[in-house]
Order: structure tokens, then C-alpha cells, then sequence
């Protein structure tokens, strides 16, 4: 699994637009609010990233 941090990601609601958004590209995540990060398959990263940022989030590795 390869971490994401999501730093604007600051709320339950936050949460679960990110995990609606990447559920609609079939990538199974962990989100780790509290610590604010989203954990991903290594094959899922790039597609992971670029579904956080279109849902309005900032991702970094």
C-alpha cells in the first residue's frame, strides 16, 4: 500500500468525497482522517492522485 497525504482533507465530509470519488474509479482505499492520508494499491497511485485533486483535494506523496 503507498500513503497519499491530503493535508486540506480536514473533516468526515471530506473524507467521504474522496472516498466517493474513488470508489467511482474502483480503487479500494483506507483513509486515515485523523492523519490525513489515503492509502492505495501501488498500481493505483497516479489515478488515486489525480481523483483526489478532481474532487478539489491537494495529494501528495
Amino acid at each position: 500500500m503507498k500513503e497519499i497525504h491530503v493535508t486540506d482533507m480536514k473533516c468526515i465530509h471530506c473524507q467521504e468525497k474522496i472516498e466517493k470519488a474513488l470508489k467511482r474509479k474502483g480503487i479500494k482505499s483506507t483513509i486515515d482522517l485523523e492523519n490525513k492520508t489515503v492509502s492505495v494499491e501501488e498500481k493505483d497511485v497516479q489515478t488515486a492522485v489525480d481523483c483526489i485533486s478532481s474532487a478539489g483535494y491537494t495529494p501528495s506523496l
